[in-house]
Formats: structure tokens, sequence, C-alpha cells
């Protein structure tokens, strides 16, 4: 059997939020599986940076903590805001601190919502899967 190659517009797929930089707007879209997997890879190896600074999932949204991980990803791993942003990296070396945070807020603020969407869909999906199982396999789990 052939497979079949999606001609789809994936930007639509991926409703994304516009953030304005003086008078340039960009869509800061949300991450698709492959770009997920490369952010993860990469921030992985910057914990023991964030960890110096007491950074964790758990304190993340203080200000302080906020302007701390930006710093460390804009010296360590300028590419991480890059692949979230779609902006290519020469122009976010270039950010004042104050935009990177705002650009980086809103970036997980996108990919947030894309998660909570694809939770609805996991949870739409395994009520649907429990409903094909027959009653009596139910009962033996």
């Amino acid at each position: 059997m052939s497979k079949i190659k999606l001609s789809v517009d994936f930007d639509s797929l991926f409703p994304g939020k516009v953030f304005k930089i003086k008078d340039q707007e960009i869509t800061i879209y949300p991450l698709n599986i492959q770009q997920i997997s490369y952010v993860i890879k990469k921030v992985n190896t910057l914990i023991p940076e964030f960890e110096k600074k007491n950074i964790s999932f758990d304190n993340l949204g203080t200000p302080e903590n906020m302007f701390n991980m930006v710093s460390i990803i804009m010296d360590n791993a300028p590419e991480i805001l890059s692949e979230l942003t779609g902006i290519e990296e020469e122009s976010i070396k270039k950010l004042p601190v104050s935009y990177a945070i705002e650009l980086f807020s809103t970036a997980l603020e996108v990919n947030i919502e894309s998660k909570d969407d694809l939770q609805k869909n996991f949870n739409g999906l395994s009520k649907k899967m429990m409903n094909l199982i027959p009653a009596e396999e139910k009962k033996k789990k």
C-alpha cells in the first residue's frame, strides 16, 4: 500500500499568536512533534545551569527565575528560543532581555494552550477506546 503525502496547510492546523516587536508582527505557532523533541533535548543539556540558579518547574513563575532561565537560554542555547518562535537565531541574540522574556513567555503560552487541546483530544480518545473494550474485559482489569 502506498502512503499519502499530506498537502494541507500545516500552519492552519497549529493556530498561533501574534507577537509584535516594534512594527514587525511575528506569529508564534505551537511546536510540532519534531520541534518538541529538539527543544526537550536542548533544554535537558541546560538542566545543570538551571539547578545552579535553583530554577525548577515548580518555581519558574517568579520574575527572577524567568529572567534567569531566559538569560541561561540566551547565553547557552539561543537556538531554543529560535525554535520556539520561528525567529532566526542571529535576530534572537540581538533582542533586549525584556523582549526575549516576553517572547519566551508568549511561546510558552502558545504551547501550553496547544498541550491543553492535545490533552482534551487524548481524553476523548481514551473514552472511545474504553467503549471498544468488551464489558467482560473491563471487569478483569
